[in-house]
């Protein structure tokens, strides 16, 4: 006998609403504790709100089996140490190539992170890409020429288990910049706000 399909999700979910009201309840969590880069967009919802969640990431890379767990803020600011080994991490894997990666795209993501788990994930990522080259970016099918990957502005991943539905509605909430739906993955950038499906 098979189980019947159940109407509603199993497990937890993350939607746009629900990331809404996590955020909003972090907002309100506590004093301003963190800087954060000159925003694009002063007053999106990640500038009211990085500092109040713990700068901390879990990261594993979908392309070079490696992991970065670690803080890459602290009490006395950044620690360059851990921004070095991001931006290490999220190398052009292909052309060995390293830059220095925007900051607040790890903020996204530590706050990502903990609205993911607020609502039962683990909060942990998959990076599929990270920084590109203009050789690696022009040797790859479908990328944009202008491409925010070749200034160290765009990171293309998933959150362990989070639909990729919901983890679209969450970085759109934040207005971080540009979110793109891809089959397998999502695209966030730090650049215009805007959003698109490839």
């Amino acid at each position: 006998m098979t189980a019947p399909i159940p109407s509603r999700p199993l497990g937890p979910t993350l939607t746009r609403r629900a990331a809404l009201g996590v955020v909003g309840g972090i907002a309100l969590a506590g004093p301003a504790a963190y800087a954060l880069p000159p925003a694009a967009r002063p007053g999106s919802l990640l500038d009211e709100v990085h500092n109040r969640v713990e700068p901390y990431l879990e990261l594993d890379h979908a392309h070079t089996g490696e992991t970065y767990v670690g803080r890459f803020y602290g009490a006395t600011g950044y620690d360059v140490a851990e921004l070095q080994k991001l931006d290490w991490f999220l190398r052009d894997w292909r052309q060995v190539a390293v830059v220095q990666m925007d900051p607040r795209l790890f903020w996204a993501l530590a706050v990502i992170r903990t609205v993911a788990q607020r609502a039962g994930f683990s909060g942990k990522a998959t990076i599929n890409s990270g920084y590109r080259t203009l050789k690696t970016n022009s040797s790859l099918e479908g990328t944009a020429r202008n491409s925010l990957h070749m200034a160290g502005r765009a990171i293309d991943l998933t959150f362990e288990k989070v639909p990729p539905s919901q983890l679209v509605g969450c970085a759109l909430a934040l207005q971080i910049g540009g979110v793109g739906q891809y089959p397998g993955f999502t695209h966030i950038d730090s650049g215009n706000l805007r959003t698109w499906h490839g």
